[in-house]
């Protein structure tokens, strides 16, 4: 099955610009939280096969953790926090308020905090479409796995791994340089969404055009 799907450039750049806007609204609350400075990158907008998700995950790092929650009513996606494990572990020395390195593994002290940091990294980025199409979404619960590439069976996007399916992938990274982290966001919306996303977005254009 191919459902590849075309991004016209003024709805890409629209897009673009919503997308790093929220990216840098929650490295700035994240820089609040823990009092060090939060950088950025440049935000990647593409439209990708879902079975190519699993590269951006970085999964050349063996100990790999990523954090995702998956978008309901009116969305078929999800955002991901991914991370190297000794990073999201640093993430949870600060937040617990250890020292540096008092974490060697994940564990029912720190999974609920680095759950919750999941669920305010990523209102932010849901927050923005929201408020870019004026529509509703919710939000299941932080599900953690260690596998990028099984990771994607568990959205319900279907066989990825059999099927030609193609979705709307955006990602940045947010880095920590003092405590040398980085970790990448990633949304992925499911073509069958995409052209409903993209045919609202036209419409919004042509009204503030008009």
């Amino acid at each position: 099955m191919t459902n590849k799907i075309e991004l016209p450039k003024l709805e890409e750049e629209i897009l673009k610009k919503m997308w790093f806007s929220c990216s840098q609204l929650a490295a700035n609350a994240l820089s609040e939280m823990i009092n060090r400075k939060v950088l950025v990158s440049l935000p990647l907008i593409k439209i990708l096969r879902l079975n190519e998700v699993p590269r951006l995950l970085n999964p050349e790092e063996i100990s790999i953790t990523i954090f995702f929650i998956k978008i309901k009513n009116n969305m078929n996606g999800v955002i991901l926090l991914s991370s190297p494990l000794k990073h999201i572990l640093k993430m949870a020395d600060i937040f617990l308020k250890k020292e540096m390195g008092y974490f060697k593994d994940l564990s029912d002290e720190n999974l609920p905090v680095l759950k919750e940091l999941s669920n305010i990294l990523c209102g932010y980025f849901i927050d923005a479409f929201q408020k870019l199409f004026n529509k509703k979404y919710s939000l299941s619960e932080p599900y953690l796995s260690v596998n990028p590439f099984r990771v994607i069976e568990e959205f319900e996007f279907d066989h990825v791994y059999i099927e030609d399916i193609y979705g709307l992938v955006f990602a940045t990274t947010i880095k920590i340089p003092e405590e040398k982290i980085e970790q990448k966001i990633v949304l992925v919306i499911r073509s069958d969404y995409v052209k409903n996303l993209l045919d609202m977005l036209s419409e919004k254009v042509k009204l503030e055009i008009t």
